[in-house]
């Protein structure tokens, strides 16, 4: 255990060296989204530890200054009321939903994400994959079930800051490829990136690792280590790390 507090203590202290990293472009183009999804982690990362009833009292201040940095890069919520106004992306929502339970609110993004709930609102036909030479879609990482797997992103976010809406984890998760349990070796990096987001949504990135069938993370826990390591031999060491993580939430270890 003190070697792994060792690691991530030392990839925190990297982490709040690059900050600069992660400030967002001026003027930010709206339609490329990952400058966001890099803040978005950030946060996300930040949240999980904040989230460690484990963690020493002299560090807790830490992942919370990275709270707090990503919400001021945000505009305080306003960025994420504007884009979606623009255009409803999903991880916008999920993004958002970071922040409510370290006491973080914003009124109006709460009221786009109300609007895309309510009738009218956002379809799941909406979601469908675009083509894939749009490299800057987050559509384009996933898999054949990507549309669903983003619509649970989106129901997450809406059961995190408390709004009702019409898509439920039971419902969809029975359309995505994890819960048919693949049988394969080796996969490519659209159905990793399915699977991986798939156990991170569904488990609320950890925190209810039971939200995930039983069988469905029996079978993840016990293949994840080999599909990490077909990724790790082609050096692609961000599906390597996210699936180490997927198993993490799913209640196993890396």
């Amino acid at each position: 255990m003190a070697a792994r507090d060792a690691v991530w203590q030392r990839g925190l202290t990297w982490v709040e060296a690059q900050l600069a990293q992660f400030v967002l472009p001026t003027p930010l183009d709206p339609d490329d989204i990952l400058p966001l999804k890099a803040l978005g982690e950030l946060a996300r990362t930040a949240d999980m530890l904040c989230r460690r009833r484990d963690l020493p009292a002299e560090m807790q201040a830490r992942p919370r200054a990275l709270i707090e940095f990503a919400w001021d890069q945000f505009g305080e919520g306003r960025l994420f009321a504007e884009l979606l106004e623009r255009r409803p992306l999903p991880v916008l929502g999920t993004m958002y939903s970071i922040f409510e339970p370290h006491g973080f609110v914003h009124h109006g993004t709460r009221q786009a994400l109300a609007r895309l709930a309510g009738p009218g609102g956002l379809k799941l036909e909406r979601l469908a994959p675009r083509p894939r030479d749009r490299p800057r879609e987050p559509m384009t990482r996933y898999g054949p079930d990507g549309a669903v797997v983003l619509a649970l992103a989106l129901a997450l976010a809406w059961r995190v800051i408390g709004l009702a809406g019409p898509w439920s984890e039971e419902r969809l998760f029975p359309l995505t490829a994890l819960a048919k349990c693949p049988q394969v070796d080796e996969m490519d990096d659209g159905q990793a990136y399915s699977l991986t987001h798939a156990v991170f949504f569904m488990t609320d990135f950890g925190s209810r690792p039971e939200g995930l069938p039983p069988a469905c993370r029996d079978h993840f826990a016990h293949n994840a280590q080999g599909w990490a390591q077909a990724f790790r031999g082609r050096s692609n060491h961000d599906l390597f790390a996210e699936l180490a993580l997927a198993c993490c939430c799913a209640g196993g270890e890396a």
